[in-house]
């Protein structure tokens, strides 16, 4: 689950930043390259290729660990975990450094007409991206929405013209994008006289299945496929307000004068968790329709994360220890679509080297240490594919 803007060397700057100098300003290159969102970024992609490192395995060998698997799983419906995080820290941090890319492009003298362009095309290249993935194994190519790379792609088009306005339209943006989606649901929930946040009964479920029903009649029942995992196409709108949230906390990094800005990230995403849990009396916490309460709540998790990251890199200078997750950041959509692609293959390359060695442990192949082990493995062999193309100067980007 990805984005593309981010990792993009237009972005910020074409080379990662020496990660042995400890100046706060060296941690900017002359294009506004913040360290903290590649190290943040990179982070999130390690653990997602990572397969939660095969925690979720724990459970079944010892019932007192389920509260450990349980959080590299997604919630069936209401509530969240860490895994439930994973996609809005990517969306996040597409929108935190959109205003560096902007800013970079208008500096260069693009208009608002040729920067909408630009969107328009890294928008359709992510969407072609999801489709090919989404299309992998089936015998016809497989035209859906739901993928985290259609989601971002969909929702940075609609940020972008919120993004023109400044502040206010941002901070407007947010408002009016989970209004103008809440509002919807609870009329359709209305009128149905349904639950509006009952699972596979919403507003975005009814579309979805409107659509597909429609193009089926076509013939073409592999256009516009019906969503799996109660995901709803209509998410993007909400998805939209992550981010803008993430776009206004990239505006106050990229132009505030202030030092000791994790502080101010930090109180931002205290109040957002607050304002998320609060909501979520009232609106259910759900990630797969992308709730406002989930929105808000987990833009708070993500402004937490995002200030200690800031906190340590940028306040402190103590960057040293960043340097495994910054150029996996660097290259996160490659990483996303390489494992998606070839992770089970990967795991076919290490599993016959793993066994013997964790059947010498006293826990043998049975336990946990096997998945555990062969996650571990996996992980490994893609941070060093990304480190392998860092020291070639090779970053892939939408």
């Amino acid at each position: 689950m990805l984005q593309a803007e981010p990792i993009s060397p237009e972005t910020n700057s074409k080379v990662l930043p020496d990660l042995k100098k400890s100046s706060r300003d060296e941690a900017k290159s002359s294009s506004g390259r913040i360290l903290a969102i590649d190290v943040y970024r990179g982070f999130t992609m390690l653990l997602l290729i990572s397969g939660g490192l095969g925690l979720g395995s724990i459970s079944k060998a010892d019932p007192q660990w389920g509260w450990l698997s349980d959080q590299v799983s997604h919630r069936e419906w209401v509530g969240c975990t860490l895994w439930d995080l994973i996609q809005p820290s990517f969306m996040f941090l597409v929108g935190v450094s959109m205003p560096f890319a902007f800013a970079i492009r208008a500096a260069k003298g693009d208009s608002f007409s040729r920067q909408l362009l630009h969107v328009v095309k890294r928008a359709a290249v992510l969407i072609l991206v999801g489709i090919c993935l989404d299309s992998l194994g089936k015998q016809m190519v497989q035209v859906q929405f739901i993928r985290v790379l259609q989601q971002i792609a969909l929702s940075y088009i609609l940020a972008f013209f919120f993004m023109s306005g400044g502040w206010s339209a941002m901070s407007l943006g947010v408002v009016v994008t989970l209004g103008v989606y809440a509002a919807a649901l609870m009329v359709f929930g209305y009128f149905q006289g349904i639950d509006p946040w009952a699972q596979d009964k919403t507003l975005g479920n009814w579309i979805d299945q409107q659509l597909h029903a429609w193009t089926t009649s076509l013939g073409y029942p592999n256009l516009l496929v019906a969503p799996r995992g109660s995901y709803a196409v209509l998410n993007f709108l909400p998805s939209t307000a992550t981010l803008l949230l993430g776009a206004l906390s990239g505006e106050f990094l990229r132009v505030s004068p202030i030092r000791g800005k994790s502080l101010v990230l930090l109180g931002a995403g205290l109040l957002l968790l607050g304002a998320g849990w609060s909501l979520g009396l009232v609106i259910p916490l759900v990630k797969r329709i992308w709730t406002p309460s989930f929105c808000l709540f987990a833009a708070g998790w993500t402004l937490v994360a995002m200030s200690f990251f800031h906190g340590l890199i940028e306040d402190l200078g103590l960057r040293k220890w960043s340097w495994p997750f910054a150029f996996a950041g660097m290259n996160s959509i490659l990483l996303y679509a390489g494992g998606e692609f070839l992770r089970p293959r990967v795991r076919d390359l290490v599993e016959p080297w793993i066994g013997p060695l964790v059947k010498l442990t006293p826990w043998g192949t049975a336990s946990p240490a096997m998945a555990i082990g062969v996650s571990v493995s996996v992980l490994l062999v893609f941070w060093g594919l990304a480190w392998w193309l860092h020291t070639k100067k090779i970053y892939f980007k939408a």
